[in-house]
């Protein structure tokens, strides 16, 4: 693609491919953030019981 002379599309390919990541990311930061949610909250109803 650059050998081609064609740089604007392979640097639209590369920043699009970017943005995917980086929205792949930010989903995981979320699944994490409501894993920590749950196991605190697991730990909290176990203590409350025992």
């Amino acid at each position: 693609m650059c050998e081609a002379g064609h740089y604007d599309t392979a640097l639209w390919k590369m920043k699009m491919a970017r943005c995917a990541a980086l929205d792949e990311l930010h989903e995981s930061g979320r699944k994490v953030d409501c894993l920590d949610f749950l196991i605190r909250k697991t730990e909290k109803d176990l203590q409350a019981i025992r």
